[in-house]
């Protein structure tokens, strides 16, 4: 292989010849860095505080939604829930939604006037 400097050169052995060996000799002996997690093996996940006493909730659409649109639907009253899992009222069938595509609903109580 020649290079464009090379054409010119006289010399029998041209300097990036052996600036190429040299490189190859020392990243045979360099030792590569160890491989570190720096995240915990189960973290956690962040659960608003509302979330755990409201009465509604917003669930999150995991498709790809038009530019404008909303990644949200709702808001859907829970009728029971768990740790991991909301049992909520879509339109009148119950579907079970996981904690991580819910977000609590914040309505106005009828008794309050604006």
């Amino acid at each position: 292989m020649t290079f464009p400097g090379e054409i010119f050169r006289s010399s029998s052995e041209a300097p990036l010849d052996s600036f190429v060996s040299s490189l190859k000799e020392t990243m045979k002996h360099q030792i590569p860095t160890e491989v570190r997690w720096h995240q915990a093996k189960d973290p956690a996940v962040f659960v608003p505080p509302k979330l755990r006493e409201c009465s509604h909730v917003f669930v999150r659409s995991d498709r790809v939604q038009p530019g404008l649109k909303s990644k949200y639907s709702g808001p859907f009253k829970v009728i029971s829930r768990t740790d991991k899992v909301f049992l909520l009222d879509t339109d009148g069938k119950e579907d079970s939604f996981t904690i991580d595509r819910l977000k609590p609903a914040n309505l106005k109580r009828e008794t309050e006037t604006v």
